[in-house]
């Protein structure tokens, strides 16, 4: 076969056109990608619209560290004059109480207070209608309190004052009860400071714990323990007493104290 100078051979012109084929898609293809897809404002469209809003006037302000808090202290004692003051109080239900330091109980309580100074009569102190009391010698300090679904809860307390004289202490205990055996359960009681104990049980028709255990209840050794039947819906509690007053100790761990002049003169009961 003879040579045919000039001419470009059949078969390198279709290598060379499949080449062209091929590198000129090879470029399409690296443009389209580099290519957005949408233009910047179509972008700015498809992102989640977040507009600042601005701040309220309780966001812009950093939570309270510090609440009102009750407050009273005391201002002056020259017996049987106490002054007193109230700072702040923030619960409107909260009501003064004088506490016996060492025992921890009410002497005495006035249910209307108000922000201010104040002054009361340690030796004419009115428990109730027509019955005062004088505070005896002791350690004692006021505190603020208030009762929330039946439990006490301390808003404040004062520092300590003390009334002059020969002191006798609060009658103070504890009583408790096993699980039952039957219908049957041991009561154990324990008791300071005391001359006398009695155990007390009854349906809780109201009145004076203290009284009612005085009155009715049965005398018990200051402490020990006694096996008793339970009886349907009746509940049991001690009452410790000296000559200081009385103290009517119940199964939840609550007291309450009377002191001798109210034991003698109890509450009339409407």
């Amino acid at each position: 076969m003879q040579n045919q100078k000039g001419f470009i051979g059949l078969q390198v012109l279709i290598a060379i056109l499949v080449g062209l084929v091929v590198l000129g898609g090879g470029a399409y293809y690296v443009v389209q990608q580099n290519t957005p897809s949408q233009t910047p404002s179509d972008n700015l469209q498809q992102l989640p619209t977040q507009v600042e809003q601005p701040l309220s006037k309780d966001s812009q302000l950093p939570p309270s560290t510090s609440s009102s808090k009750s407050s009273v202290e005391i201002v002056s004692m020259t017996y049987p004059s106490l002054t007193y003051r109230i700072n702040d109080i923030e619960h409107r239900d909260a009501w003064i109480r004088i506490i016996d330091v060492p025992s921890g109980l009410a002497m005495w309580d006035e249910t209307e207070i108000k922000i201010g100074t104040h002054e009361i009569n340690l030796a004419s102190l009115v428990r109730y209608e027509d019955v005062k009391i004088s505070l005896p010698a002791g350690t004692y300090r006021l505190r603020l309190e208030v009762f929330i679904g039946g439990i006490g809860k301390t808003l404040a307390e004062s520092g300590t004052f003390t009334v002059p004289g020969s002191v006798v202490a609060v009658p103070t205990c504890t009583i408790g009860m096993t699980s039952p055996a039957g219908n049957a359960v041991t009561l154990t009681w324990t008791s300071k400071n005391a001359d006398e104990a009695y155990i007390a049980h009854s349906l809780g028709k109201g009145g004076s714990a203290v009284i009612y255990g005085l009155n009715n209840g049965k005398e018990v050794s200051l402490n020990g323990s006694e096996m008793v039947n339970i009886v349907a819906n009746h509940y049991y509690w001690l009452v410790v007493k000296n000559t200081r007053g009385a103290t009517a100790c119940f199964q939840d761990g609550t007291s309450h104290f009377n002191s001798q002049k109210e034991i003698e003169n109890p509450p009339t009961m409407g």
